[in-house]
């Protein structure tokens, strides 16, 4: 009877588990099927979702000419406050820029009244040994007839030749300063302190109505000839430059960055000694011609400069500066531009922002 009760209860324990299996198996089939999204069936592959802000960038922005040009609405315009001008011809002589410096010429003052000083002094001398050499042969004549004695001669000979001996020291040393202002300001300053008939022109120069001014080169420049126009002005303003002449070559540079330095004169009373200079330095060759816009219409994209260029009301094309020149209030364009086209002078950097505002991740995105 136990026997019998245990069999049948072994019987129902296993019917239990094969239940419990099979229901197990349905519950996980269920569950799998739900883990598994319904884009891996092949038919349901239109049902993706396109993102709206990509759908708007390809709206927004397309290619026009080659080049890459955004849309914008009327709210952008208004924000930006677009301005635009026409190019406008231009003709230039291409010039480079370098730097300079007002020099001092208070040593070469002081060494010019050194010289003339030692000059008057020579004159002076000069006379006294005319005289005692005159003074000598009268006590010669006089010494021969027997009327001075040899003592008294000797001492008219000691004393001429003691002034002689004067003059020589000073003559060697006018020539010291000749040569010292020689080596140290070149041959053509030098000319300006030793020659009397241009007394006036260095008066100029210590008076300060005109000065000397020291142009530098970088190593990657070098001045052609000593015929190019070099403009200078203590404003980084081309427009407030005056004109400066060649002078001479430097005997030295002011800095070890520099490969030549120039002298030029400036005719100007405003500047002065060790006042740094810009200048302009016009190139070898002919003028170029070219369109002028303003440099309110660059914007710098990737370190290259760019402008917008209206294609409509609402599209704005953006163009490379490949083919121009900067100068001080502006650029000189003189390839893929064209009189004719609208160029926007203020506000193109809300039109770039515009353009690569998809790049700025939003604040609510995590």
């Amino acid at each position: 009877m136990n026997l019998l009760f245990k069999i049948l209860l072994l019987v129902t324990a296993l019917l239990l588990g094969v239940f419990l299996l099979e229901r197990a198996a349905i519950i996980n089939t269920g569950y799998l099927e739900m883990l598994i999204p319904a884009a891996t069936n092949p038919d349901d592959d239109d049902d993706e979702v396109t993102d709206p802000d990509e759908s708007e960038e390809q709206e927004r922005i397309r290619i026009i000419g080659g080049y890459k040009a955004i849309q914008v609405d009327d709210e952008v315009i208004a924000i930006a406050g677009l301005e635009f001008a026409k190019p406008s011809p231009i003709t230039f002589q291409p010039e480079f820029k370098a730097y300079a410096e007002v020099m001092d010429i208070s040593p070469l003052v002081k060494t010019r009244s050194e010289y003339i000083n030692t000059q008057s002094e020579i004159r002076v001398l000069e006379n006294d040994l005319h005289n005692l050499n005159l003074i000598l042969r009268r006590a010669e004549a006089l010494h021969e007839s027997r009327s001075l004695s040899t003592r008294e001669l000797e001492k008219h000979r000691a004393d001429r030749d003691l002034k002689a001996a004067e003059v020589a020291a000073l003559r060697t040393r006018l020539e010291n300063l000749v040569y010292d202002i020689e080596s140290t300001w070149g041959e053509a300053i030098s000319q300006l302190v030793l020659d009397k008939e241009r007394k006036d022109e260095f008066d100029l120069l210590a008076a300060h109505r005109n000065v000397l001014v020291q142009v530098s080169l970088t190593k990657n420049q070098a001045l052609a000839g000593t015929g190019q126009a070099v403009y200078v002005s203590n404003r980084n303003d081309r427009s407030t430059a005056i004109e400066a002449t060649y002078v001479d070559r430097a005997n030295r540079v002011s800095n070890p960055l520099y490969s030549e330095s120039h002298v030029y004169l400036a005719k100007s009373a405003e500047f002065r000694p060790g006042t740094r200079l810009f200048a302009w330095i016009a190139e070898q060759g002919e003028r170029l011609s070219g369109l002028f816009i303003p440099a309110s219409a660059v914007i710098w994209y990737a370190n290259d400069p760019w402008i917008y260029i209206r294609h409509d009301e609402r599209i704005f094309i953006r163009k490379p500066l490949a083919h121009a020149r900067q100068l001080d209030k502006g650029w000189i364009v003189t390839e893929g531009l064209d009189t004719s086209d609208t160029v926007v002078v203020h506000g193109g950097q809300t039109l770039l922002s515009e353009e690569f505002k998809w790049a700025i991740p939003d604040e609510d995105d995590d």
